[in-house]
């Protein structure tokens, strides 16, 4: 062999030399990487901690695969990757439930607030109906999940809100079918505008002009007869206040409070 001959040869030793402590130091690189996934990992409370922890590994997994497979610490690599794919998988699977979580405490947190919106048109049924759809999304918040603790807390108020609905619910119901009782006749008297701590009446318009023109026709006979017909009803509505043991609000056509009653 020529001296050229040995200088190439030294040369390819020294490149795989070269190569085989760039594969180790590659090594012991990826090993303090999983160092770190593991501790981000063992911290990891919530959805972003996870996105980290999977990160890291995905750092761990990726360094593994550009080891030369022309190297003795190739060997090592293609073991620790035995090891390290499942715990990438399993990471992953972790993220995949947290995000879940997320979106189902978002969407019981928006429908909670649908539910609080027909709550305040008194619209006790509908609130009823959201509170259930809020109450399914917190319940399907997957469990040992960082988002299971609020879930837990919001099924927890949105069963006792929907309770209340429920109970608005049937009370309404009960009051409207007394109180149709009470507002008709001849004609309609009045309407059943909302219950929740009190029950609100609206006097009919057909009704309040009817009231005006007896007033106002000087026949003392009918006036009579349409000051007996309002006492008739002041008394039911003072019944209906007791008997559901909340105040009665009566207003004018316009919206304008006329008189109170109070449970007797």
């Amino acid at each position: 062999q020529t001296r050229q001959d040995y200088r190439n040869q030294l040369a390819t030793v020294e490149r795989q030399l070269q190569q085989e402590q760039q594969a180790q130091q590659a090594l012991n690189n990826v090993k303090e990487t999983v160092q770190l996934a593991e501790a981000r990992q063992k911290i990891a409370q919530s959805l972003a901690n996870w996105q980290l922890a999977r990160a890291t590994w995905q750092v761990v997994i990726m360094r593994l695969q550009e080891i030369s497979p022309d190297t003795l610490a190739a060997r090592d690599a293609r073991q620790l990757l035995t090891l390290y794919q499942p715990q990438l998988a399993a990471v992953h699977e972790r993220v995949e439930q947290e995000q879940t979580a997320n979106q189902r405490l978002e969407q019981a947190t928006r429908q909670a607030a649908r539910a609080t919106a027909a709550e305040s048109q008194f619209d006790w049924q509908q609130a009823v109906a959201e509170w259930d759809v809020a109450l399914n999304y917190a319940n399907e918040v997957p469990v040992d999940t960082s988002s299971r603790p609020q879930a837990e807390a919001l099924i927890t108020t949105y069963k006792s809100s929907r309770e209340q609905a429920s109970e608005r619910q049937q009370i309404t119901e009960r009051v409207s079918t007394d109180l149709n009782k009470a507002c008709t006749g001849e004609l309609q008297f009045c309407r059943l505008m909302s219950v929740d701590s009190v029950i609100r009446v609206r006097l009919d318009s057909a009704y309040v002009d009817a009231i005006a023109a007896a007033r106002s026709s000087g026949n003392r006979d009918l006036q009579a007869v349409v000051a007996q017909h309002q006492l008739n009803l002041r008394r039911s509505l003072v019944d209906l206040a007791s008997r559901f043991d909340l105040a009665v609000e009566v207003y004018d056509p316009s919206g304008t409070l006329l008189e109170r009653h109070q449970p007797q």
